[in-house]
C-alpha cells in the first residue's frame, strides 16, 4: 500500500520518525526453562528476523541485529552486527545446555519439555511474530506455547508471574551525551521515567548524596543484563 501511495503523482509521502520504535521478547530469567543463557541465546540467533521484516511488515521496518538502532546519535560503530543469526549454532548451544531432541522433534531435560510459556499482546503485528517465531522455534526444537490476551488484560495476566517470555514494543530515544550536555546547558532536570530509575531518583530527592553508600538498579533480563555499569 505505501509503495502503491509514492508512486501516485498527486501525492507526497513524508515519512515520520518521532522516536525509535523496538520489538523484542523479553524472557523471565527466574524460571528454569530460560534460566540457562546459552538457552536464550539459541532462541535469539535461530530467528530469521529479515524474513519477518519482509513477510509480516512488508519492509516497514528494519531487522534488530544491534542492541541500539544504527540510527540513533549515540550509536556506537563496533556494535553492529553483534547478534548473528545462526540455526546450526542454535542447536548446539542447546545441545550443550543439556536439552537433547526428543522422538516427537521437542527438546527435553530430566522429562521436562523445552516448551515455555510466551505472552502476547492481540495488537499490530504481535499475533503474526510470534506465530512466525513459533515456527523458527520449532526447527531447533523449542516448543513455544504463544498466548495472546487483549492488551486491556495483558498487565494483569503478567502479573500472575506464570510465563518464560513476554513480548513488548519500546519507544525510546537515544542520544546520550547530546542530552545530558542540553541539560547542562539549560538547568533544567532530567526526570528518569522509567519505575526502577525512578524510584532511585525519588529516593535521593529525599536526602544527601553523600549518605548514598550503595545503588542496586534490578533488570528484567533484557540485552544490557550482563553489561557492566
Amino acid at each position: 500500500f505505501i509503495d502503491q501511495v509514492k508512486s501516485a503523482p498527486t501525492l507526497t509521502v513524508q515519512e515520520a520518525k518521532p522516536n525509535f520504535q523496538l520489538m523484542y521478547y523479553g524472557y523471565k530469567i527466574s524460571r528454569p526453562m530460560v534460566s540457562d543463557k546459552r538457552v536464550r541465546e539459541a532462541m535469539n540467533i535461530a530467528i530469521n528476523r529479515a524474513d519477518i521484516v519482509k513477510g509480516i511488515m512488508l519492509g516497514n521496518a528494519e531487522p534488530a541485529l544491534t542492541f541500539v538502532d544504527p540510527k540513533a546519535l549515540d550509536f556506537a560503530e563496533k556494535t553492529k552486527g553483534v547478534i548473528k543469526e545462526d540455526v546450526e549454532r542454535a542447536k548446539k548451544l542447546l545441545d550443550e545446555a543439556g536439552w537433547k531432541v526428543g522422538a516427537d522433534g521437542i527438546r527435553e531435560k530430566d522429562g521436562v519439555k523445552l516448551a515455555p510459556k510466551v505472552l502476547f499482546t492481540q495488537v499490530a503485528y504481535f499475533p503474526r511474530v510470534s506465530e512466525a517465531i513459533q515456527g523458527y522455534m520449532r526447527k531447533i526444537g523449542v516448543d513455544w506455547k504463544i498466548v495472546g490476551f487483549d492488551s486491556t488484560i495483558a498487565p494483569s495476566e503478567m502479573a500472575k508471574q506464570d510465563y518464560e517470555l513476554w513480548t513488548v514494543t519500546v519507544p525510546y530515544l537515544s542520544a546520550g551525551e547530546l542530552m545530558m550536555a542540553a541539560v547542562v546547558r539549560s538547568g533544567a532536570t532530567l526526570l528518569p521515567v522509567d519505575s526502577e530509575h525512578n524510584a532511585i531518583f525519588q529516593c535521593l530527592a529525599g536526602g544527601r548524596i553523600d549518605q548514598v553508600r550503595k545503588i542496586t538498579l534490578t533488570a528484567s533480563g533484557g540485552p544490557f543484563r550482563t553489561f557492566s555499569l
